[in-house]
């Protein structure tokens, strides 16, 4: 009998454990304590928290909400050389809560229209990191993070080292959101606004493969090149040798790169000079998808162009139309990442009417 009253025990001991483990939170996720940092009484941090479950913090523990859980020693470095300023003051809180609402996250919205096209999303609810970390400034003393990616025109510096915009991984995303900077002229504030949206979306699509729901025709283009040298790649083509001097060709213009590869070239990759070494390769598929984003967002004129990069082919202009439908297509409103009404007029083409484009 004794044996049988002790197995009823460890069996009710047992059930009781698979119980807890059905109701366990995230790993890592306190929410006791993410709810409790939470100020209610801001109507955008109500909203997404009670719509999306995202927590919009400025009141939070950087180790605990932040900076833990890095396996990788580079970004462990970068993580922890992280310095943060908090935000003390309500007037600079205001100003902060308006250039997010309005500025940075107006683009995701649960239902708007483009070209006279209703789009309805659930992309915040699905993708986006759980936490967001407001501060007013924030310097990098490491250097880059492999979590962050680094293709951004707007990105505060080349090694992100120093004033950083702000920085994301898989605990939640920090945005540096400087009132006093940003708002001091329309470039500063459009480097950090698009800066801080280009690493965020790039993470989301990074982290959740979403490179898989954009056609495969987006990469069918350039998928001969991806990853070759480009001398190599002249070679290949028998345009290895300057026809006039004789010469082995050794550096390329970007515009002829664009031009030849259908793959970005922005002024800083693969390098900010406007010659690019043909001992470079060339980007893999994923990097390419990440430099039409950010011409996206930021359309460049390289020298010599008298248009944007994006628009010096039939096929930069085609590959620009599958990235824009792509973010469409999750529930990102294009039109307020790039207005411009020839790359609006572009996405209202279909898909079969892009072999008319010229």
């Amino acid at each position: 009998m004794k044996r049988v009253i002790i197995l009823i025990g460890l069996l009710s001991c047992l059930f009781i454990g698979c119980d807890n483990e059905k109701n366990l939170k995230p790993s890592g996720l306190d929410v006791d304590h993410l709810y409790d940092s939470l100020d209610l009484s801001r109507p955008l941090v109500r909203d997404y928290y009670e719509n999306n479950g995202v927590y919009i913090l400025y009141r939070f523990d950087e180790i605990s909400d932040l900076k833990y859980n890095f396996h990788d020693v580079y970004s462990r470095k970068f993580w922890d050389g992280l310095v943060l300023t908090k935000i003390a003051k309500e007037t600079t809180l205001d100003s902060v809560m308006g250039i997010l609402e309005n500025d940075i996250l107006s683009c995701f919205k649960s239902e708007f229209k483009v070209n006279g096209k209703t789009y309805y999303s659930d992309f915040v609810k699905k993708y986006f990191p759980t936490k967001v970390l407001l501060v007013e400034n924030l310097v990098s003393e490491w250097g880059a993070s492999g979590t962050i990616p680094t293709e951004s025109v707007n990105r505060a510096s080349t090694s992100l080292q120093g004033i950083i915009h702000g920085a994301i991984n898989d605990n939640g995303i920090i945005m540096n959101l400087n009132a006093k900077v940003m708002c001091s002229s329309n470039i500063n504030f459009q480097k950090y606004r698009k800066d801080i949206l280009y690493f965020l979306i790039s993470f989301i699509i990074d982290k959740y493969n979403l490179y898989n729901l954009i056609p495969e025709r987006f990469f069918d283009y350039s998928s001969a090149y991806y990853e070759k040298d480009i001398v190599d790649l002249l070679e290949e083509a028998g345009e290895n040798v300057d026809h006039v001097t004789g010469d082995t060709i050794r550096r390329i213009t970007k515009s002829d790169f664009v031009k030849k590869y259908g793959v970005m070239a922005n002024s800083i990759y693969p390098t900010t000079s406007d010659m690019i070494s043909v001992k470079w390769d060339v980007a893999n598929k994923e990097r390419d998808l990440r430099l039409y984003l950010d011409q996206l967002l930021t359309p460049e004129l390289l020298k010599g162009e008298k248009q944007a990069t994006w628009k010096l082919t039939a096929t930069t202009k085609c590959k620009m139309w599958y990235v824009g439908h792509l973010l469409l297509n999750l529930g990102i409103d294009v039109s307020v990442l790039n207005n411009d009404p020839e790359f609006l007029n572009l996405l209202k083409l279909k898909e079969s009417e892009l072999i008319n484009i010229e």
